[in-house]
């Protein structure tokens, strides 16, 4: 499953065309995710379902990962493939990432060595290790502006709509002066009313409203809707596709009005799942991982995003508060206290690490007897035992001292582009749906929802391939195993030979075989007595 490159046995069947044709395809071949899945590329992060509206040729340019390299590079798709309705399951991680697609959908996991490798969705358990895109620094082109990403960060948290006005509610001096502020300047707006009001004997409430239907559509054709509900808010579609000072701005809005440290935890808070899981994946995308939980509140369900120790960090380096000035304060106060790295590892290491052991032997900063590193001091007895992971940090100091050896490399590959992230939920889902996929040359992957996706390639291709090489359709019998897979088959095909199909024998080995019978038997029959 691992595979990326075609083998020569697979090299032969692709490039031979002369006679005729069976081409089977096994379990396996019906590789999609749900139509939520966000896909990460070139133009941000933007729903799988809404690359088109029926199967098509399609250039889009996609990261994606060559499994023989360890590296992401940048693709181009060839096609993608709306599916009929299938069964499909969804797998959650300990952090709350999760993806739901057809059992045979393959993601990358770290298997039980410690090596990276495709598995399908129906043979993961509980605890299997799934790999995540990291860091990935990946944006779209969408130039928005720094401040106009801000205000609408800021409407997202804690504005409202209601016809032609706009409502912002926040009790923040600095804030308000801000807002103020960007109203004037982005839109020449001056009459912004205040109204305050007492909530009980310690708190106050204030709410700024804006009169202007101009502005309200303004915001509404960038994607800003802010009449759907708390629990229905989205990012706009423009901040997804926005350029990374922009995207930092709008997430800088957003934790100003509606997240916080507390002592050493940095917690952002919705009512929005879907706003929840695409905040999620923008910060993965900066080097910032967090903990997705839910929490009812007065009857309310609240979805939280969490973060500290290093990740804590890596959050004040990327993005931070901007108008908040005691947020901002608080988060230095607690990014200069010792961080704890235990979450932040590598998992099933031990195999690695005693073999890169055998390149410490003879080297004057090894102590054998203790197995440790004498300088700087590292004691690596409970990960040559699997008694303990590595933290991300300890691979980079471990590896960096043999810098030549080949696990060394595989080491910092690992810890470089990948969050690891143990599998703690699979749900096989009732209810079927549409599914969907793409076509990804070369190294056949590509990120969904963080998780790097394996799509699919040989059968449909190799008959693509036939009939640009010369092949009649007429003489190609394409076999698959259930009515479901032949369907799914002849949408795929459909894409890449177009109206051939119309001449293409698809479907299961027993139509097609029942087919032919028939055909026979008519054949025959006139001269039967």
């Amino acid at each position: 499953m691992g595979q990326t490159k075609l083998d020569d046995r697979q090299t032969e069947a692709v490039e031979t065309v002369e006679g005729q044709w069976l081409v089977i395809s096994g379990a396996g071949s019906g590789k999609c995710v749900k139509g939520d899945s966000l896909v990460l590329g070139n133009s941000g992060l933007k729903r799988i379902d809404e690359f088109g509206k029926e199967s098509c040729e399609l250039k889009s340019e996609l990261p994606v990962f060559d499994l023989e390299k360890r590296s992401f590079r940048s693709g181009k798709s060839s096609h993608w493939y709306k599916l009929d309705k299938s069964p499909v399951i969804r797998i959650e991680t300990k952090s709350g990432f999760s993806i739901t697609g057809t059992y045979e959908h393959p993601i990358l996991v770290l298997n039980e060595k410690g090596d990276l490798e495709f598995r399908r969705l129906d043979r993961i358990r509980t605890g299997d290790v799934a790999t995540l895109a990291f860091n990935t620094q990946i944006f779209g082109d969408n130039r928005v502006g720094q401040d106009m990403a801000y205000l609408m960060g800021l409407l997202l948290g804690d504005g409202h709509a209601y016809k032609g006005t706009i409502g912002f509610s926040k009790w923040d001096v600095r804030v308000e002066v801000l807002f103020r502020s960007l109203i004037r300047r982005l839109f020449g707006y001056e009459n912004i009313k205040s109204c305050y009001r007492k909530t009980d004997p310690k708190r106050h409430s204030v709410t700024h409203h804006v009169h202007s239907v101009k502005i309200k559509k303004k915001l509404e054709g960038l994607g800003l809707y802010l009449g759907c509900g708390a629990s229905n808010k989205v990012v706009p579609h423009s901040i997804l596709s926005a350029v990374k000072e922009d995207q930092v701005a709008f997430l800088q809005g957003l934790c100003d009005t509606d997240a916080g440290v507390h002592g050493l935890t940095f917690e952002y808070s919705t009512a929005s799942f879907e706003l929840a899981k695409q905040v999620q994946l923008m910060l993965m995308n900066m080097g910032v991982r967090t903990v997705f939980t839910e929490k009812m509140v007065k009857g309310v369900m609240y979805f939280r995003l969490q973060c500290m120790g290093t990740a804590l960090r890596r959050f004040s380096d990327q993005v931070g508060f901007r108008g908040a000035i005691q947020k901002q304060e608080r988060l230095e106060k607690a990014i200069n206290r010792p961080a704890n790295t235990n979450v932040d590892v590598l998992y099933n290491q031990r195999y690695r690490f005693k073999r890169m052991r055998k390149d410490f032997v003879g080297k004057p900063w090894w102590d054998a007897h203790e197995q440790r590193v004498i300088q700087p001091k590292m004691s690596l007895k409970d990960y040559f035992g699997g008694r303990r992971n590595p933290s991300r940090q300890r691979c980079f100091e471990v590896a960096n001292l043999i810098p030549d050896n080949e696990d060394a490399r595989y080491l910092i590959d690992l810890a470089t582009n990948f969050w690891f992230d143990p599998i703690k939920k699979i749900i096989p889902i009732a209810k079927k749906f549409d599914v969907y996929d793409f076509t990804i040359p070369d190294t056949h992957s590509f990120i969904a929802n963080g998780f790097v996706n394996h799509n699919t390639k040989t059968l449909t291709h190799r008959v693509g391939r036939l009939i640009q090489k010369g092949a009649s359709p007429s003489e190609m019998l394409v076999f698959t195993f259930t009515n479901d897979a032949a369907n799914e088959m002849k949408t795929r095909l459909m894409a890449i030979v177009g109206d051939h199909i119309q001449t293409l024998n698809v479907g299961t080995i027993h139509s097609q075989l029942n087919r032919m019978l028939r055909e026979s038997i008519a054949m025959w029959k006139p001269h039967m007595r």
